[in-house]
């Protein structure tokens, strides 16, 4: 039998009881009767907290002491990691357990949520977990790179790909990782799929976002039947004549050709 877990165990009971609990935790609508001593040992943030002569070092036990910007469910979730429990992680809750954790300075914990990712990532997580593992400098799950690579045209269906912000599409975009086995089309294509979002974006950033795409890597033809069946990509109304489509007006046949075989950039207008 380990003894440290048997230990943390009966503490652990001993904390959901309130039995000689010496301090009272409030996260959001939450109240957490613990023991400093245990979150001491756990936790330098907290150690620092309750030995370190601040004013949560001189509370009793009816004393209340608020932790601001976390959530409840999740620090419960840390707080029986703290007292010996397996760290419970879902797709839903590892965002603000990683944001809890990194707060208490508590690496182990921080590795376990990295670890979740890796394992957990797919399609429909990748940008999300792509964000945390950014913001909290998660370089294991940040070197694996080459799985948003091979994914790139299934990540870029996801509503998450649809909300990212455009300096980070911007980003995404212009990573060379991207332009391989002549796919730099369904990076127009992903490009397109975010203008057309919303109208503020095609009204705003259609030419900065459209100057992310390299399009002397598209062949002419592919990109030409491309963008006739677009009907966002349009020329100014006092250079624009009929076309045969009622989209994509002569005027870019006229001149997106000549640019292309020149690799020079495209001028996108939205009207």
């Amino acid at each position: 039998m380990d003894r440290k877990a048997t230990t943390l165990g009966a503490l652990n009971e001993m904390r959901k009881k309130s039995e000689l609990c010496d301090v009272k935790l409030q996260v959001g609508g939450a109240m957490f009767n613990v023991h400093r001593n245990v979150l001491a040992a756990a936790s330098p943030c907290f150690k620092a907290m309750f030995c370190g002569g601040f004013r949560e070092s001189k509370t009793n036990s009816n004393d209340l002491v608020p932790l601001q910007d976390l959530d409840g469910q999740a620090f419960e979730v840390v707080l029986d990691f703290i007292y010996g429990c397996d760290l419970q992680l879902s797709e839903v809750n590892v965002g603000s357990v990683l944001a809890a954790v990194h707060l208490f300075q508590m690496e182990d914990a921080v590795t376990l949520c990295e670890n979740f990712m890796l394992k957990n990532k797919a399609e429909s997580t990748y940008l999300r977990f792509l964000q945390l593992a950014e913001t909290y400098d998660l370089k294991k799950f940040l070197d694996c790179g080459d799985y948003f690579k091979v994914h790139f045209v299934s990540i870029s269906l996801t509503s998450d790909f649809k909300e990212l912000s455009k300096e980070k599409l911007c980003a995404i975009l212009n990573d060379d990782l991207l332009c391989i086995d002549g796919q730099e089309i369904e990076v127009f294509r992903a490009a397109l799929r975010w203008l057309q979002h919303s109208p503020e974006r095609l009204e705003q950033h259609l030419q900065e976002v459209m100057n992310c795409v390299k399009f002397h890597l598209i062949p002419i033809k592919l990109l030409t039947d491309e963008v006739l069946r677009v009907a966002c990509v349009k020329a100014p109304s006092h250079q624009a004549s009929a076309s045969t489509d009622g989209n994509v007006p002569q005027h870019f046949r006229q001149h997106a050709m000549p640019m292309l075989s020149m690799h020079k950039p495209i001028t996108f207008t939205h009207g």
